[in-house]
């Protein structure tokens, strides 16, 4: 199955791309499906950040979500090294 966002293929059975861990669509699934994905996952993100940011004023916030990357690690995957440049914020 090819991934969708990097071009990596990948095993028919993997849920996400070994490259780039965006999460694979299932054979058969239309873009309506892919999009009502993404569309469920902005919405646990704005959530996730109006909890984590209760107080923060409504347009940062938005600013926020606009600019935010979903990453996805396997487990044992590094997201960054000490003394890596700071060029980025993470919530996990």
């Amino acid at each position: 199955m090819r991934c969708r966002h990097c071009g990596r293929e990948n095993p028919a059975d993997a849920g996400l791309c070994g490259e780039c861990g965006t999460q694979l669509a299932a054979s058969g699934t239309s873009a309506t499906d892919h999009l009502e994905w993404l569309e469920f996952w902005h919405a646990q993100l704005a959530s996730r950040l109006s909890d984590l940011f209760d107080s923060a004023d409504p347009a940062a916030l938005a600013e926020l979500e606009a600019e935010a990357d979903w990453v996805s690690l396997r487990s044992g995957e590094i997201l960054f090294r000490r003394g890596d440049a700071g060029d980025a914020a993470y919530i996990v």
